[in-house]
C-alpha cells in the first residue's frame, strides 16, 4: 500500500484520548483521515446505491471489504496500534490475535427512519466511528449519534452481558431511551460528526443509536470494533460452533455479527 491510510498515534495522545472517553463518553482524532480515503469511501457507496437501489445496507467483517478503502483502514497497523492501546489503558488484557471489525452502514429514503433510535451496546470493547457521508443541515436532521456513555462495566460473565443486551435492547427501552427527557435524566448526549474526524468511544459500555435521517438524505458511517472480552468464552465458542454447523459460514455469533448489523452509528 503506497499511501498511509491512518497516521502514527504517539502515547501521549492515547492518553489524551482515553481520558476523554472517560470524562466525556468519547474521545476525537482530528484530521486523522486523509481526504483520499474518504472521497473514495464516498464514492464507493454512491455506486452501490446506484447499482443496487437499496436504501439500506451493512456490510460486516474484513472479508467483505477487503477490496475497498475501509479493508485497507481495516489492515493499517498503525490503526490496530492505536485500538491496542486504548484496550489496555482501560484495563483489558490484549489478546493474542486481536483483529479489526470493520462495518460499513448505509442508510437512505425511508431505511433512515426504521433504522434509528436502536439504542444497543455493542459486542466489542472499542469502538471507533468514521463519518463516511453526513448529511448537511442542523443536528437533528443528519442522523446524529445518541450515546449513553459508560453505563455499565464490563462483564466477567458472557450470560450477564448477553441478559443486560436483552433488557436494553428492546423496543420498549428504546422508546424511552430516545425521549429528550429521558436523555436529560440519564445523561445521554449527542454526538456531533464531522468529515475526516475519527470518534472513539466504550460501545461495549455504552447505550447508543443514531436519530432518524430524513428520507432525501444519505447517511454513511464506517464502525471499527475492537477487543471482545467474551472472546474466550467457552460457551461463546460452543454456540458459534453450533451456528456455523447450521448456517455453513464463518460468522460470529450472539452480539458480534448481530451487534454490527444493528449498530445505530
Amino acid at each position: 500500500m503506497e499511501k498511509d491510510a491512518f497516521p502514527d498515534v504517539s502515547a501521549a495522545t492515547a492518553d489524551t484520548l482515553y481520558q476523554d472517553i472517560e470524562r466525556n463518553g468519547f474521545g476525537i482524532l482530528r484530521e486523522a483521515i486523509p481526504g483520499w480515503l474518504l472521497d473514495q469511501a464516498a464514492q464507493e457507496v454512491r455506486a452501490e446505491l446506484a447499482a443496487t437501489g437499496a436504501e439500506y445496507f451493512c456490510h460486516l467483517g474484513q472479508e467483505r471489504l477487503a477490496r475497498t478503502s475501509l479493508g485497507l483502514l481495516g489492515q493499517s497497523a498503525a490503526f490496530h496500534r492505536l485500538l491496542a492501546a486504548l484496550q489496555v489503558r482501560a484495563g483489558l488484557p490484549p489478546g493474542r490475535e486481536e483483529r479489526i471489525l470493520p462495518v460499513l452502514r448505509v442508510l437512505s429514503g425511508a431505511a433512515g427512519q426504521r433504522h434509528s433510535h436502536r439504542f444497543h451496546f455493542d459486542a466489542y470493547l472499542v469502538t471507533a466511528l468514521l463519518p463516511i457521508i453526513i448529511p448537511p443541515g442542523p443536528e437533528a436532521a443528519r442522523g446524529t449519534l445518541v450515546i449513553y456513555p459508560n453505563r455499565r462495566p464490563v462483564r466477567r460473565s458472557l450470560l450477564a452481558n448477553l441478559a443486560e443486551k436483552a433488557a436494553w435492547q428492546n423496543p420498549v427501552a428504546a422508546r424511552a431511551l430516545a425521549a429528550p427527557w429521558v436523555q436529560r435524566r440519564l445523561g445521554g448526549r449527542e454526538m456531533p460528526t464531522e468529515r475526516g474526524h475519527l470518534y472513539l468511544f466504550w460501545g461495549y459500555r455504552s447505550l447508543h443509536a443514531n436519530r432518524p435521517c430524513p428520507a432525501d438524505v444519505v447517511r454513511a458511517t464506517a464502525l471499527f470494533h475492537f477487543a471482545d472480552p467474551h472472546a474466550a468464552s467457552p460457551l461463546l465458542r460452543r454456540l458459534e460452533a453450533r451456528h456455523h454447523r447450521q448456517e455453513g459460514v464463518a460468522q460470529p455469533v450472539l452480539g458480534r455479527s448481530w451487534a454490527a448489523a444493528e449498530e445505530g452509528s
